[in-house]
């Protein structure tokens, strides 16, 4: 059975050839070997092809009517109203991103009007005159296999969207780290990364008490953000609206002039006092030398809340003087005057920021989250979902999470996990209640062997194939067994040499999946002849 077959059965298309008037098919084109359904644009056939093609399906046109020209292009068919296909996910040569523009008018492939049904396909990718067996086959296979990469990451991303959590389970080596990475990209996001184990926790992920050398060189315990909680920082600040920005743009100012007159024995003069700073950059004033030593602290937060129109203490009291604040950062320092239909725009067109955990079923989960499996759920994103953290106490005044810790809505958590490993068992149905769940194949994530080149790419994905077809064919085993693409990027340590990557990396993983079985000697020598396409392992089946 041909290599091009094994792609229409995993990817679950069809493959018409068409040419206008039952000529122009050169005679190395093997409709036998490739097995594909031939039909001539007048021929009887064509009502049978309208009902049987459908959309998805992979249309070669024979560009014009005589038997000599046997230039071909390739196009996927997609259905408009009534008796109705074009070709879409034209490009102009094979290494070009695809691009998803319909090319020219819909291609009439329904028999009906007479018109040239491909006057529009110039674009879509030439095959060129006469076409061998091999450069069809080769052609097709990488063509498409990028465009079902694409299709893919489009229905990650949609998945994500709509959970805003993920973990892409399967196989070892199936490309899950790869594929976070390239559903991130394809979001334009900004990206955190991280990869769970035994010895990680909460003070690494969330937040704890860290040693650090005070001023007089003593060492002390200082609380400091984790990863995650600096990540969500990072995703608020970037949805900083205009009001925002330029209330922190002013406020730096300030504080950076109060501190400049304090380093020369200078108070600074706002409204009816005096200001200095605390230790956590507040205005402050005091008066240590009169008889009531007098001294009060306005913050940071009291002055935004006064700025955007809210009494910033319940008690009411400073009001006047935080008033007396804003104007002066107004008349100083170019503060703008407060615009509520800005403060209320949606955030939903915020950058999204995507958080990777690697193996994240390593780590001990319920000792790493703690009290965040309460905010990473998608139905508490935002503000609602805000939590007291177990350090909570010692939060700085104007620190984002003073008030308690949140996900911001435009942060993205994706997971990744192998899904034979015994430490999934540990998962808790709380954490997995949180998360959607997919299953990555080793056959539909194969963009990470592109910089091998497309000759070795193909090789690649045959061996891969028929293995992994031999694979699932061993009591016990599946498709949680397969062996991934990211094996055979080893290739390239060992000269492409696939012998030495058996031996070395694949043999040895085969063994530990047939550890007490029965047989295991001629079981390998099954799946190295897979391995080798000596044997056929597919046998038209779906894998």
């Amino acid at each position: 059975m041909s290599h091009l077959v094994k792609y229409t059965v995993i990817m679950s298309r069809s493959y018409w050839l068409i040419n206008p008037n039952s000529e122009g098919v050169g005679t190395d084109l093997s409709e036998e070997s490739l097995q594909f359904v031939r039909m001539g644009w007048n021929a009887p056939e064509c009502p049978k092809f309208y009902e049987e093609v459908k959309s998805g399906d992979i249309i070669i046109v024979t560009e014009g009517s005589h038997k000599n020209s046997n230039t071909h292009y390739i196009g996927i068919a997609d259905r408009l109203e009534g008796k109705c296909w074009y070709l879409k996910y034209s490009t102009t040569a094979l290494n070009d991103e695809i691009s998803q523009k319909i090319r020219g008018n819909p291609q009439d492939f329904s028999g009906g009007e007479s018109k040239n049904p491909w006057g529009a396909t110039k674009s879509i990718i030439m095959l060129g005159d006469n076409p061998t067996e091999q450069n069809i086959k080769q052609t097709l296979s990488i063509y498409f296999m990028k465009i079902q990469m694409k299709e893919n990451i489009d229905n990650y991303i949609n998945l994500l969207k709509s959970n805003h959590n993920l973990i892409l389970t399967g196989a070892p080596g199936t490309g899950k780290t790869y594929l976070a990475k390239e559903i991130s990209k394809a979001m334009d996001a900004e990206v955190g990364f991280v990869q769970f184990h035994p010895s990680y926790d909460y003070t690494d992920f969330v937040e704890g008490l860290r040693p650090i050398n005070d001023d007089s060189g003593a060492v002390v315990f200082e609380r400091r953000d984790g990863v995650f909680k600096e990540f969500c920082k990072r995703a608020i600040d970037c949805k900083k609206n205009n009001n925002i920005d330029s209330f922190e743009t002013s406020w730096d100012s300030l504080i950076s002039d109060v501190r400049t007159n304090l380093s020369e024995n200078k108070l600074t003069k706002i409204g009816n006092w005096e200001y200095g700073l605390s230790k956590n950059d507040s205005l402050k004033y005091s008066s240590p030398n009169s008889p009531s030593q007098y001294s009060f602290t306005i913050n940071k937060k009291n002055i935004y809340d006064t700025y955007r129109g809210v009494q910033a203490r319940p008690s009411g009291a400073y009001q006047k003087d935080m008033q007396a604040i804003v104007d002066y950062l107004k008349s100083h320092y170019s503060l703008k005057n407060f615009d509520a239909n800005a403060s209320n725009s949606k955030t939903q067109n915020a950058k999204p920021f995507v958080f990777i955990i690697d193996e994240i079923n390593r780590g001990e989960i319920s000792k790493i989250f703690g009290e965040l499996f309460f905010s990473i759920d998608p139905g508490y994103r935002g503000e609602s979902g805000r939590v007291s953290t177990q350090y909570q106490n010692m939060i700085d005044e104007g620190d984002a999470f003073k008030q308690g810790f949140f996900v911001p809505e435009n942060v993205y958590i994706i997971g990744t996990m192998n899904d034979i490993d015994r430490s999934v068992e540990s998962m808790d149905f709380a954490f997995r209640r949180r998360f959607a769940f997919a299953e990555i194949k080793a056959a539909e994530n194969v963009g990470m062997l592109d910089k091998l080149g497309d000759d070795l790419k193909v090789q690649i994905i045959s061996r891969m194939n028929n293995l992994n077809a031999a694979i699932e064919k061993v009591e016990g085993l599946s498709s949680a067994y397969h062996i991934g693409a990211s094996y055979f990027l080893k290739l390239q340590n060992y000269d492409n040499d696939f012998d030495k990557l058996w031996q070395y990396h694949i043999e040895g993983l085969l063994r530990e999946y047939l550890r007490g079985m029965q047989d295991v000697e001629d079981k390998i020598a099954k799946l190295k002849s897979a391995y080798d396409n000596e044997s056929d392992s597919n046998n038209g089946q779906q894998q």
